[in-house]
């Protein structure tokens, strides 16, 4: 790997959909600075991807059957805690607090745009956070629920 190669962002890419897979590595690689090191489907091989390629970003799409991802996003963060993992949900499986518990910097719909993602990307690699409004606006819907 280069010294120019080193700089760039290393991302990891883990969806079960393979075309889905392609297409948003394929628009990552608009930004010259995001490389991504590779692709994964099952949580050994995202641990281990993870730490081959010192990943900087581990965007995790859902869902991703057999995959226990909680499980994978706090095992990820105790043994590599400089990768920042984002989450993109069609459905998201969990709440939205368990994810975030779990580690998740960042937590987006699946079909969130090529552009949002890639700054999504950038937020979480410089230590910030992102919600999706929707996924907000339901986890507050259901605690205000609750609350009542």
């Amino acid at each position: 790997m280069s010294k120019h190669e080193s700089s760039k962002i290393q991302v990891l890419l883990t969806d079960g959909d393979i075309p889905f897979r392609q297409t948003l590595a394929e628009l990552l690689a608009l930004d010259a600075q995001l490389q991504v090191a590779a692709g994964a489907v099952s949580g050994p091989e995202i641990l281990e991807l993870a730490h081959q390629y010192r990943t900087d970003v581990l965007i995790i799409s859902l869902p991703l059957p057999g995959v226990p991802v909680l499980s994978v996003i706090s095992a990820l963060r105790a043994d590599l805690p400089t990768c920042a993992t984002v989450v993109l949900a069609a459905d998201m499986g969990a709440s939205l607090k368990d994810y975030l518990s779990a580690g998740a910097r960042a937590v987006a719909h699946k079909g969130t745009s090529g552009h949002e993602i890639t700054k999504i990307v950038h937020t979480v690699h410089a230590g910030g956070r992102y919600v999706d409004q929707e996924y907000l606006n339901d986890a507050i819907s259901c605690n205000y629920s609750s609350m009542s």
